[in-house]
């Protein structure tokens, strides 16, 4: 098997690094929304949320056609401060033409259970979950769902 290539960017800065990342994001989005019909990303907090919620604003896409999952979220309520979910919510929800409904988001109250979340394959289940006292991961092939929040 061929080894894949990656591209690596080294941005002088912040802002560079937002508005590389938004052009890409939005790019993404309008080959997907003209393939397709929608657009779905997984999403991670840290930096990450940081960034898209500073840049995302500022591109033209249709927002409708967007579905938005967490590929690293806590297991911990919503209004807590360690919430990706939270983050997204309160900085990135207002500011764009997104819906609460668009955010596939995990059950904070499956305590000490897996979330599981679909990316673009069907059978494909990965997410990261972080409860107070450990990080667990998993990724496995399953045709059964988690409920959703």
């Amino acid at each position: 098997m061929a080894a894949s290539r990656k591209n690596v960017k080294i941005l002088p800065n912040e802002a560079k690094v937002v508005e590389t990342l938004t052009l890409l994001v939005e790019e993404r989005a309008k080959e997907a929304i003209s393939s397709r019909g929608t657009f779905t990303i997984g999403l991670s907090g840290g930096s990450m949320a940081k960034f898209l919620c500073s840049g995302l604003p500022t591109i033209s896409t249709d927002w409708s056609k967007w579905k938005l999952f967490f590929c690293d979220e806590r297991l911990v309520p919503f209004g807590d401060n360690d919430s990706t979910y939270k983050v997204y919510k309160e900085n990135l929800i207002g500011k764009v033409a997104l819906k609460l409904d668009q955010i596939i988001a995990i059950d904070p109250s499956m305590s000490g259970v897996p979330c599981n979340v679909y990316w673009n394959s069907p059978n494909l289940l990965c997410c990261f979950i972080h409860s107070h006292r450990s990080s667990r991961r998993l990724c496995q092939q399953s045709e059964s769902r988690i409920p959703w929040q």
